[in-house]
């Protein structure tokens, strides 16, 4: 029980902690190059973690479940990466709001009472290879500025209410998945299989730098 705070900071590294019960695990403001990886924030009176105004931080290895409120809550935060994760039977899995160019990839969100992932006045944000599983719903986007796919070789999300087919056998679906504005063009017919790491820095360095690269070939081909 208790509760991790980090405030007005940057260059903080934490991992291997794990906070059951309380208020918030953990709790994030107005910091930049902040990394957490590897830890564990479950049972949370209200945020199982709680973000707003960071910048250019990274999530690896977590898991966020059994919160009253929200897995994971993302306010007025950019140019952030959140993978390798788990968020399960929480209120919400993941929420964003008011936040652009953050990558959210390689993570398994399921069984959360409502949304899986819940964007609201947000753009320019990366959604893809993460198993959306028994969500209700499992996603919901207020913009149509959002990608939810990655390119067509690597493909985008699994859907488990994704009732498409795949006659050619590739592994991506033939038509895309569509959930008002959510629309994933290269919907995923099997789970991604997602492993939390033991991760070394070298490891989150190479993890950036494709997850760039992709932003940048994205944007280069728009």
């Amino acid at each position: 029980m208790g509760e991790l705070i980090i405030a007005s900071s940057h260059n903080i590294v934490v991992e291997n902690v794990s906070i059951i019960g309380g208020d918030a695990g953990m709790m994030l403001g107005f910091s930049f190059l902040i990394t957490v990886r590897n830890s564990t924030f479950t049972q949370q009176g209200l945020y199982n973690i709680f973000s707003t105004h960071l910048s250019s931080s990274m999530f690896f290895g977590m898991v966020a479940e059994n919160g009253e409120i929200d897995g994971a809550t993302f306010r007025y935060s950019d140019s952030n990466i959140i993978s390798n994760s788990s968020f399960s039977n929480n209120l919400y899995g993941l929420v964003f709001y008011r936040c652009n160019n953050n990558i959210i990839r390689n993570k398994t969100i399921r069984d959360n009472f409502f949304q899986g992932i819940k964007i609201t006045f947000s753009s320019g944000n990366e959604i893809y290879h993460n198993n959306f599983i028994d969500n209700n719903p499992n996603a919901y986007d207020s913009s149509q500025n959002n990608f939810w796919n990655a390119t067509s070789s690597m493909g985008g999300n699994y859907w488990s209410d994704y009732t498409g087919t795949d006659d050619n056998g590739d592994g991506i679906g033939d038509t895309p998945y569509t959930l008002g504005n959510v629309v994933d063009h290269y919907p995923l017919m099997s789970p991604v299989n997602i492993v939390i790491p033991e991760l070394t820095w070298i490891a989150v360095t190479m993890s950036l730098v494709l997850a760039l690269a992709l932003i940048l070939l994205r944007r280069s081909s728009s």
